[in-house]
């Protein structure tokens, strides 16, 4: 495999930007899968060190007033030459090597002239002074020339070196990391707040010159003494970004997708390798300081970015997960022993608690707008007066989850939706049966108690309390795992729902319903054999909701490849539906479709196209039209298994009518025609009219993102099936991008659902197209593992991926 020299120069210019420990994780991160790429920036490291070495060696090095050089003479000598303690530059003699980076050497140094005095000079190291590194230098440069703060360490002078490396001048700042000097004077909580405070007006000062710092930690802000009162001082602008400066910028950009900093400090948008990273990254970055410098701990553990894939974990940390709060770590950390002397007996009051984490808020909109107001904040809170940050509200956390969870949540929502308003209809038509209400007592009391089961098992698992006990966010699948442990207790022997059967049933096919639309058929039908034993008992074979019960459970079945026994299931509710609420009743209709895709899955392909035809001729004249709303499903399930067959002629006008029919229903915003619009983008795409099938897809994609979220299973499915039509159509690298996000989609949420090998394999037919044979082959492994797992060795898919 050939490796691109372009990309190998770029990442090893940002690699050699970072500090040496953190290279390795960045490399990781940026080269993946790219043993090729990873090798050839691993020789580019190691023969930069050696030439440092040798440029850095006696060879090349003289003493003041020394001509010339043992290994070199003249121009040549001098123009590789590093420079050192002693050397002379102009006006400045320079000392001690104070501190190094990828590009650059900072020295003390001594200014003769004009005036003497103790300054700090940074240069260009040898052999660095590219196109790209000078132009982040002068970034540096200009903008330190932009601000005059007395907290921000000022800008004297700037040239070039004999050999033409450039060099600027600047204040020489003899402190220590905030955070050390803190801990060495055992400074109180409130000093070390009026530090943070007058660093925020530096950075506000900073900001308001159009400069964002983007590395703000400990090392960059150092404390010196005045008249023996600490004085905060900003430094090193070195990965500067200039917001209304473009001027200054010359050149210089950052790539989407990468990130330049220090990971322990960056907010989740640097970390995620967004470009419109804005003044609210420092605003995280004070967060946290401020955080370590009131309970003597990082919001996350530094030991999250070890090993070969830290980088990758601790950038879901940030991004994911809420840190607790500085007074539950401190408390944390005082119980294990492990908190820092100086704040051991320190208490952290709610207010700072609420201060920092509005700092540390993954949404930027929520954060503090700017570093002044931090510092108003910071000073209310040091007077004693009401300060403007505000824990969350219990609704702002709960949207927050339900946002993060999307997909279950709204699969959960929308079933929890349905059994209450179930419950509802119920109780409605029994008050109407005045003669009935022993029955109506019954509803009440089955009201009553789903409501304390949900209330007091299901969603109180997502109280915030439960929450950070647990450390992390509560994931939906954990709520329903836990509701579906508790619901086993309750049924025992005197448990709450031992002489409630039928609200047992309604809980239980709720939790089996959700966990079939999770991919998670296993339990789902564990939880479906109950509710159907028990309505069988209780409610009798030819109650609907037993029959209902039976249809899921064929549906589970089906999923889970056993199809006769799915089958069997569905004979038998079809033939008491159609008896006890007709051909054309919507559960009827579901038993049919669910009857007629068993069918097709199992290999009986002309079986199941004449059935479900049969059976939509019989409904639609029954229903005086054949696009009935109550048909669309039915429709849309047919027209897939036909396009399945190739039988392309049959299946579009289907899919066109059910497109043109939901919009005429619902609009075209809504869920269900953003569906049938994404089935009819696929069929497009299958009988080859990819240009049309792209532009369905392409739109359907943008309306559900903005509909329905970016990670809404309809809007992954569009991503899916857009990619497709792009491949066909050879725009490979926008088909890859999508196909990528899909595969890490399925992997994250659904690592145990079949969707995953689907994805997987699609993505690994394109990278083999690209000729990326080690990434086909990786991807065409997951596929068959996958497969091998979910559905067995001898299942089609299974045997397709092998095949692959």
């Amino acid at each position: 495999m050939t490796t691109d020299p372009q990309r190998a120069k770029d990442l090893l210019f940002e690699a050699l930007e970072r500090a040496p420990e953190e290279r390795a994780a960045f490399l990781d991160e940026a080269c993946g899968d790219d043993d090729a790429l990873r090798a050839r920036i691993d020789e580019l490291l190691a023969a930069h060190a050696g030439a440092s070495e040798l440029i850095g060696s006696d060879v090349t090095r003289r003493t003041p007033g020394t001509p010339g050089a043992a290994g070199g003479s003249g121009a040549a000598g001098a123009l590789f030459r590093e420079l050192g303690p002693g050397d002379r530059v102009g006006h400045y003699v320079l000392g001690e090597l104070l501190g190094e980076g990828g590009f650059g050497k900072v020295f003390a140094a001594e200014q003769e002239q004009p005036v003497r005095r103790r300054v700090a000079f940074k240069v260009v190291k040898a052999g660095f002074d590219s196109e790209q590194v000078v132009a982040r230098f002068e970034t540096e440069r200009q903008a330190l020339a932009l601000m005059d703060h007395p907290n921000i360490a000022k800008v004297y002078d700037a040239g070039a070196t004999e050999t033409g490396r450039p060099f600027f001048v600047m204040e020489r700042v003899d402190g220590v990391a905030v955070t050390t000097y803190c801990e060495e004077r055992g400074l109180s909580t409130g000093a070390r707040l009026e530090l943070l405070r007058t660093t925020c007006l530096a950075v506000q000062h900073a900001h308001g010159k159009g400069i964002l710092h983007r590395d703000l930690k400990p090392s960059n802000v150092l404390v010196t003494e005045v008249d023996g009162a600490p004085v905060p001082k900003v430094i090193d602008f070195g990965i500067a970004k200039t917001l209304d400066h473009a001027e200054l910028d010359h050149g210089v950009r950052t790539r989407e997708g990468t990130f330049i900093g220090t990971p322990l400090a960056m907010s989740p948008e640097q970390l995620s390798g967004q470009a419109d990273v804005d003044t609210r990254a420092d605003i995280y970055a004070l967060g946290v300081l401020l955080y370590e410098l009131v309970c003597g701990a990082l919001p996350f553990d530094a030991d999250t970015l070890r090993g070969e894939d830290g980088l990758t974990r601790f950038r879901k940390l940030v991004c994911e997960v809420d840190p607790p709060a500085p007074s539950a770590r401190l408390r944390a950390l005082r119980d294990s022993g492990e908190a820092p002397r100086t704040v051991s007996g320190a208490r952290i009051p709610e207010e700072l608690d609420w201060i920092v984490l509005r700092c540390l808020e993954k949404e930027r909109d929520r954060r503090y707008p700017t570093a002044q107001a931090l510092a108003d904040d910071l000073r209310r809170h040091l007077a004693h007066e009401p300060v403007e940050a505000a824990p969350p509200s219990r609704t702002y956390r709960l949207r927050k989850l339900l946002r993060r969870y999307r997909v279950a949540a709204t699969t959960l929502g929308v079933v929890l939706l349905a059994l209450v308003l179930g419950v509802i209809g119920t109780w409605v038509g029994l008050r109407e049966a005045e003669a009935a209400r022993v029955e109506l007592d019954l509803a009440l009391q089955r009201v009553t108690a789903i409501n304390d089961f949900l209330t007091d098992d299901l969603l109180s698992a997502v109280a915030p309390s439960v929450a950070v006990g647990a450390g992390h966010d509560v994931a939906m699948i954990e709520v329903l795992d836990a509701a579906a442990a508790r619901i086993e207790t309750a049924a025992e022997p005197g448990g709450r729902f031992a002489d409630a059967p039928l609200v047992e049933a309604s809980i239980r096919r709720t939790l089996g319903d959700t966990y079939s639309a999770l991919g998670r058929q296993d339990d789902a039908l564990r939880h479906l054999d109950r509710a159907h034993a028990l309505l069988l008992e209780h409610a009798g074979p030819r109650d609907p909701a037993t029959l209902d019960c039976l249809v899921l459970r064929a549906d589970a079945l089906h999923h889970l490849g056993r199809f006769e026994e799915a089958l069997t299931l569905t004979d038998t509710a079809l033939g008491e539906l159609g008896a006890a609420l007709g051909p054309v009743d919507p559960l009827t209709l579901h038993a049919v479709r669910v009857h007629g895709q068993t069918l097709w899955r199992h290999g009986d392909h002309q079986q199941a196209v004449d059935f479900l035809r049969g059976r939509l001729d019989e409904a639609g004249a029954a229903l005086g039209d054949p696009a009935h709303r109550n048909l669309l499903e039915l429709l849309t399930a047919l027209a897939i298994i036909e396009s399945e067959r190739q039988d392309l002629a049959a299946a579009g006008p289907r899919f066109e009518t059910v497109a043109a029919r939901r919009a005429e229903l619902h609009g075209d915003e809504d869920p269900r025609t953003l569906s049938a619009r994404r089935h009819l983008g696929s069929f497009l795409r299958k009988a080859g009219r990819h240009e049309e099938a792209r532009d369905v897809l392409e739109q359907t994609l943008e309306l559900e993102r903005r509909v329905m979220g970016p990670e809404h299973p309809n809007t992954i499915a569009s991503m899916q099936n857009l990619a497709g039509a792009l491949m066909s159509l050879g725009e490979l690298e926008r088909a890859d991008e999508l196909f990528e996000a899909v595969v890490d989609y399925y992997e994250r949420e659904f690592p145990d659902h079949p969707a995953v090998a689907l994805a997987a394999s699609s993505l690994a037919q394109l990278r083999h197209r690209q000729g990326r044979l080690d990434d086909a082959e990786t991807l065409f492994r997951l596929a068959h593992e996958t497969s091998l797992r979910l559905e067995g060795a001898d299942h089609p898919s299974t045997l397709q991926a092998l095949g692959n």
